[in-house]
């Protein structure tokens, strides 16, 4: 699907009918809605009065980088307009992993007062890699043979693993490719090189007064586990987990734990609005 957005058409996948749950995949060359679709929808089996949105960010799947953009602040603004041009005036659920938990960082900051839960995981916090907390690269397990189980241009997957196997090589390829887009442009991450928003994505109003969940994984090398804990009284209603055993691929590493934890914020979530009293659940 997709909607026209100033001067370029912003596509997007969307299953389900009824209050808005707008959804950032992450960033680079696999991350786009489909990718996304596929990491989100096994937690609706059994959910109804959800109409699941799943958003290309500019510069990833079938969208555009359009020819204003300069910096994170834009894809900010596109969002903010997608919102107002597919559920106008509807009040918002939002999501997001790594690169796409900021982005949606960034729309919290905007549009506090129409969100009514928030969840993101393994999220940046600090876009322009300066995070001094950080931990290096930790395999629990490495099995022989390891090193050749990657195919060409998938290398790189073994950097984030914390077990490198055969099999375990495989599962990650598995959920990192499923749906991958098919043209990603990484030339997104070089508007405004760097820089992150030109706003503290912290800086609310008040504090968020909806159902949070913030997942971090205690090995990841990526994004980190400390930063999200320095703002966690921005969230009174947030349930704040750093998972052992855990790198950036927490989809790969604890699906269990992931999947539990984010049925039990849905399950606030619709508390919080009322779901629960039209059948949800």
């Amino acid at each position: 699907m997709k909607v026209r957005i100033g001067d370029i058409d912003v596509h997007y996948e969307e299953v389900g009918e009824g209050r808005p749950l707008l959804i950032h995949h992450g960033g680079g060359a696999v991350g786009c809605a489909q990718w996304a679709l596929e990491q989100y929808e096994p937690l609706f089996g059994h959910r109804k009065h959800w109409r699941r949105i799943y958003i290309d960010q500019m510069g990833h799947g079938e969208t555009p980088i359009p020819s204003w953009a300069r910096g994170m602040d834009d894809t900010v603004d596109l969002t903010l307009a997608f919102m107002d041009a597919i559920a106008p005036g509807e009040r918002f659920t939002l999501s997001g992993v790594s690169w796409g938990g900021y982005v949606a960082r960034g729309v919290l900051h905007h549009r506090a007062e129409q969100i009514d839960g928030f969840f993101i995981w393994v999220p940046n916090y600090k876009y322009d890699g300066s995070d001094p907390a950080i931990p290096a690269h930790h395999a629990f397990t490495h099995e022989p043979g390891f090193d050749s189980a990657a195919a060409p241009g998938q290398e790189w997957l073994g950097n984030f693993m914390i077990d490198q196997t055969a099999t375990g090589f495989a599962e990650a390829r598995r959920v990192i490719y499923a749906g991958a887009a098919k043209n990603g442009d990484r030339s997104v991450f070089d508007l405004g090189p760097g820089k992150g928003f030109s706003f503290d994505p912290e800086d609310l109003p008040k504090p968020f007064p909806g159902p949070a969940l913030i997942l971090c994984g205690r090995q990841d090398n990526v994004t980190g586990y400390e930063l999200p804990f320095l703002t966690r009284n921005t969230f009174p209603r947030g349930t704040h987990v750093v998972l052992d055993r855990c790198g950036h691929l927490m989809g790969v590493d604890q699906p269990l734990l992931l999947s539990a934890l984010a049925n039990e914020w849905l399950d606030r979530v619709e508390e919080y609005v009322g779901l629960n009293q039209l059948g949800a659940g």
